[in-house]
């Protein structure tokens, strides 16, 4: 047996305790009265014996098997809450990652292992949900059919099914495989196309190319004014009769992208004359009716994101649709084929994925709503993201992140107008910025206080501190109620972030203020080995990083609340959700990455977010009504509970809170909350004087471009940090709202 180096305690001290009870001496590490001397020191022995030198440290003060052994599973069996909760997560976000179905369940019951060790085993019932959510797409009937199964699941039964169905898949041969189209020039005067029966071809040579074999009125060398083409370029495909008519064929050789059902175009153009293709198997002309530019769901390896299909023709006797690689990297996009998988993807980015089957290679597509995409209005993000800058989300639009039609240039919000008119800017030499961001990492972490805020929030907020992860940009935010808090405040978040992120903070930067001098914070920065800096007084610059956070987040509140028209109270729920919002949307630092893809390494979800205040109707549940009692109640949206996948809602009849998931939106009323006040709030920053906009003369490492991030509200009036939904971010196939062109 190895020894054990501090990696994978639970499988060593499994395999550890098998072994000291082949040699009868487990009882001595149990304690038991009956282990004799020798038994107690061979036991002891062998524990230690097994041990790496970096791990002898932990028993070198032992006297005995027990107190090693109990030493080490003190040590190493993290019992908290906080290993628990990791361990949740990653149980409810494990995906399928192995070459195997076989290597993949052996992972999963090494995670459930782990979570019996820990005290969160979970039931036989959930480790088979788990285990068929995170199946690949070619199992999805097997998926279904277990779903609609009214037997209780065994993970044991499971298992050899789905082996079984991996064997099917790899040693099936029942595809056929026929040649098909070839795209050329057309050939398209219909009325003269009759079917030829048996006549024999000519003997003499063609008077128009002067080949044998055909006569001049057939030659499809003569190319008529009225018989053009959309592109010259060949398309060579084979079709299969294995896959339904909304199939993808992925071909290299296609220069354009055709396909047959006519829904599926977003926008399109009838032909005015005669195209055709003609099919090399059967000669057959087949007419193309139209052209434009399809939409469809392709799943990208992680989500399924919303791709667009430029200058595609339509034709409608196709046995399957073609996808062209050459239209794809056309769009700026590189193609990775393998023998048995083709991947798409913009940089580093996968944006769609492709199978082989037999040998033709299937873009995985969700056929269910490739040609019913609905495109959200710009500005309707606008207002779901906060009143975020139109060329974020023109940037986002081109990028994949959400759909819609880009605004024009000189688009302006009236809100945003209204509520985030400062004077303009002096910027850095760009080349020095760029040094400087180069240098910065997510174990440096930017904090100051905003406030006093008036009117206090609903319960009692005045203050609110923030903590930047400086290279990713990731904010945390906390109320207080006083100044006083902010200990308590950084020790939580250091709890937060190292439990969801996994990262350790190295060097606390912040303003002179004394709450981040006096003695307790000295003590825990001692204690974590932290680092503080701290600004020369009277120079907010320094913290300009944190400076311009504040008054991003204060900007979106001001116009969530100024467009949703709730009481200036309301502000604690407006920057909770301003937090969320600025932890999901890209930076001028990461333009093509936000702050919790940075910090948490996966994309986060869109789909959920909805406009502050909008109008919306909650489901009272059974319990809680009579049955000639209404079954929804009108509420205002106010943001995204942290605990639970649900929103927060403000009660429109009696003013309490209402956390709920099954809501209907009215985000587009006009409908606003009764409680309008007209202006917004007023914040006064005791530190800062003076303006932070000036960047020139900033000391290295100091200050930044603008920033963005995102958090998520606590249940009561967020007692606690917002953290931008870890737990909310897509790691199953699910909705993404991304959009890439094609």
């Amino acid at each position: 047996m190895e020894p054990f180096d501090g990696s994978n305690y639970t499988l060593w001290s499994y395999k550890m305790k098998m072994y000291l009870m082949s040699k009868g001496l487990w009882e001595a590490v149990e304690g038991k009265a009956e282990a004799t001397s020798s038994k107690e020191q061979q036991a002891h022995a062998a524990i230690v014996l097994n041990l790496n030198d970096s791990q002898l440290m932990h028993v070198v003060t032992a006297k005995s098997a027990k107190e090693a052994w109990d030493k080490l599973e003190k040590f190493h069996r993290a019992q908290d809450v906080a290993n628990r909760l990791w361990l949740k997560e990653k149980f409810s976000s494990f995906k399928y990652t192995m070459s195997s179905v076989s290597k993949h369940v052996t992972e999963l019951e090494q995670l459930v292992l782990e979570m019996k060790s820990a005290g969160c085993e979970p039931s036989d019932e959930d480790v088979c949900a788990t285990l068929l959510r995170s199946l690949p797409a070619s199992y999805e009937s097997l998926v279904q059919a277990f779903r609609m199964s009214m037997t209780e699941l065994k993970l044991t039964d499971l298992v050899g099914k789905l082996i079984a169905e991996e064997v099917r898949q790899k040693d099936s041969t029942r595809i056929e495989e026929a040649t098909a189209l070839l795209a050329n020039k057309g050939y398209a005067k219909d009325t003269k196309k009759k079917q030829q029966g048996g006549r024999r071809k000519p003997s003499g040579a063609c008077f128009n190319c002067g080949k044998m074999g055909h006569y001049a009125r057939d030659c499809r060398s003569q190319a008529s004014p009225e018989n053009e083409v959309l592109d010259e370029s060949n398309v060579a495909f084979n079709v299969t009769e294995m896959f339904a008519s909304e199939s993808w064929v992925m071909d290299s050789g296609a220069s354009t992208h055709m396909c047959k059902t006519r829904e599926a175009f977003k926008d399109y153009t009838p032909m005015t004359k005669s195209y055709s293709v003609a099919s090399a198997k059967s000669s057959a002309k087949l007419k193309v009716l139209g052209h434009g530019t399809v939409q469809l769901r392709v799943w990208s390896g992680r989500s399924w994101i919303n791709a667009r299909l430029e200058n595609a023709l339509h034709v409608q006797d196709l046995s399957k649709n073609l996808f062209s690689l050459t239209a794809a990297t056309a769009h700026g996009v590189t193609v990775i084929m393998t023998q048995d998988k083709c991947v798409i993807k913009r940089g580093d980015v996968s944006v769609a994925t492709g199978r082989n089957i037999g040998k033709l290679m299937y873009l995985n597509t969700d056929a269910g709503e490739e040609c019913h995409i609905v495109e959200e209005d710009v500005g309707l993000w606008h207002r779901r993201l906060g009143h975020a800058s139109f060329q974020i989300l023109n940037d986002m639009i081109k990028d994949g992140r959400i759909s819609g039609t880009p605004a024009e240039k000189g688009n302006v919000c009236g809100v945003c107008a209204t509520t985030k008119q400062v004077r303009k800017t002096f910027h850095s030499n760009k080349g020095e910025l760029e040094a400087r961001e180069s240098k910065r990492t997510d174990d440096i972490v930017c904090s100051d206080v905003l406030g006093p805020i008036t009117p206090a929030s609903k319960s009692g907020y005045k203050y609110i501190v923030t903590f930047i992860m400086m290279k990713g940009r990731y904010v945390t935010i906390y109320p207080l109620r006083m100044k006083s808090e902010v200990h308590d405040a950084f020790a939580k978040f250091l709890k937060e972030i190292k439990v969801t992120a996994g990262l350790t903070v190295k060097i606390l930067r912040s303003d002179n203020g004394g709450e981040y001098r006096i003695a307790n914070m000295d003590a825990l920065c001692d204690a974590k080995t932290i680092k503080q800096e701290f600004t020369v007084p009277y120079n907010p610059q320094q913290n300009g990083m944190s400076e311009r956070m504040n008054r991003t987040l204060v900007e979106m509140t001001r116009c969530m609340l100024k467009e949703s028209g709730l009481d200036k109270s309301y502000w604690c729920e407006a920057i909770m959700t301003a937090t969320d919002i600025r932890n999901v949307l890209p930076n001028t630092s990461n333009p093509h990455a936000s702050p919790f893809e940075m910090v948490f390494k996966r994309k986060p979800r869109l789909d959920h977010m909805r406009v502050f205040g909008s109008e919306c109707y909650a489901n009272v549940t059974k319990e809680k009504r009579k049955k000639l009692d209404d079954s929804g109640v009108k509420c205002y949206f106010l943001g995204y509970a942290k605990q639970s996948k649900a929103y927060r809602l403000l009660n429109a009849s009696d003013g309490s809170i209402v956390v709920s998931r099954s809501i209907t939106f009215a985000e587009h009323s006009s409908d606003k909350v009764a409680t309008e006040k007209g202006d917004v709030i007023d914040i006064i920053d005791e530190d800062d004087d003076k303006d932070t906009q000036d960047e020139q003369g900033v000391d290295d490492g100091f200050r930044t471009p603008t920033m963005e991030s995102q958090q998520e509200p606590q249940q009561s009036e967020h007692a606690g940090p917002t953290h931008a939904v870890p737990t909310r971010g897509s790691s199953t196939p699910g909705r993404d709202g991304q959009e890439e062109w094609m």
